[in-house]
């Protein structure tokens, strides 16, 4: 009886150390997602901010876009949702939604880490130039200039390490401008082309 009592003993003692160590693990990690959590916040802006004045020599007029595009080593992103990208789209193009940028993605897109990458998202569009098309395309709203997609877009490319990224800051009118682009129909100066036909506009 005596030896049944005193393994039931070093038992709870036992089982008591481990809650306990378990109890200090749990109360480590709250202590360390109060601190960075699942998103980094505070990460982000303290780069958004460093690349404040490095961004304003990356914004391109429509004519340096197409300069910039011809270049060896050099992709174009489209960020937005493929339906989006369907609809209308910079010829030679790559759907990549901001949704899946990963480190993994990203590499099995754009390899090289020294690939010139050009960027534009619906707030490059004119209003008035998309709504003409609304006969034939849904008509889609931009964000707030300060919710662009090029801004987040920009400033990710540079944490996953891609430093010559270049965006489009003239906003332009699909139909009729320096760029070309691929509506989904009615467009006089492209091709009905569907996005899938499109090769990346990236050279080697």
């Amino acid at each position: 009886m005596k030896r049944f009592i005193a393994l039931m003993t070093m038992f709870m003692m036992a089982n008591c150390c481990v809650s306990q160590e378990f109890e200090s693990l749990r109360i480590s990690a709250t202590k360390s997602n109060r601190l960075t959590g699942a998103c980094d916040f505070e990460g982000f802006v303290k780069t958004a901010v460093s690349l404040q004045d490095y961004r304003k020599s990356r914004l391109v007029s429509a004519d340096k876009f197409v300069q910039l595009a011809r270049l060896t080593n050099t992709i174009i992103v489209d960020a937005r949702d493929p339906a989006a990208f369907e609809e209308c789209h910079v010829r030679g193009s790559i759907n990549l939604p901001y949704t899946n940028f990963t480190e993994s993605t990203l590499h099995r897109v754009i390899p090289e880490k020294s690939t010139h990458i050009l960027l534009y998202c619906r707030n490059n569009f004119q209003n008035d130039a998309v709504d003409k098309l609304s006969t034939i395309l849904p008509f889609i709203e931009p964000k707030r200039a300060w919710a662009g997609l090029n801004i987040p877009t920009f400033v990710t490319l540079h944490i996953y390490g891609y430093q010559e990224v270049w965006e489009l800051d003239d906003i332009v009118d699909p139909s009729d401008c320096a760029i070309e682009f691929v509506i989904a129909s009615g467009n006089p100066k492209s091709s009905s082309d569907g996005p899938s036909s499109d090769a990346p506009r990236r050279k080697n």
